[in-house]
């Protein structure tokens, strides 16, 4: 019966390890970052509204068409974040350090410099902790078949 408690201990032990080699992550240049994926229209909608806390080395990664200038807004957010903007070729085209929150209508807009394929959201203050800068190569690595 011991052995048998013991198979299964192990078999989610190895589940687990499994789940965590499938999460996808950005790293730009050494600093990697565990995602969520914010792909279909709803998911990027909500995107980190509602969320209360963001480790660092965490982040949402909002995926769009090559090419296109995108504008984002803090209203209903409950935590400041970072935004980096990141081209098709996979390169940080700009960056919103500190962005605030806003709780009343109108908010500011933060726009794309360019266009761009990719935008990450990070906690406020990983741009400046990890030295991320206009210019750093970003490195993708998509497992959930999103």
């Amino acid at each position: 019966m011991w052995l048998s408690v013991l198979a299964v201990l192990f078999s989610c032990a190895d589940d687990t390890e499994s789940q965590s080699d499938a999460s996808d992550t950005v790293c730009i240049e050494e600093n990697c970052f565990l995602v969520d994926l914010a792909v279909s229209t709803e998911e990027k909608e909500q995107g980190l509204m509602g969320v209360q806390s963001l480790l660092e080395g965490e982040g949402m990664l909002f995926i769009y068409d090559a090419g296109s200038t995108h504008s984002f807004w803090m209203y209903q957010m409950l935590i400041e974040i970072d935004i980096l903007w990141i081209s098709e070729d996979s390169i940080v085209v700009g960056i919103e350090e500190n962005v605030p929150i806003c709780v009343a209508l109108p908010c500011e807009y933060y726009v794309s410099p360019e266009g761009v394929q990719f935008v990450l959201e990070v906690a406020a203050g990983q741009v400046k902790a990890k030295g991320i800068l206009v210019g750093n190569g970003v490195a993708i690595d998509l497992k959930s078949g999103d």
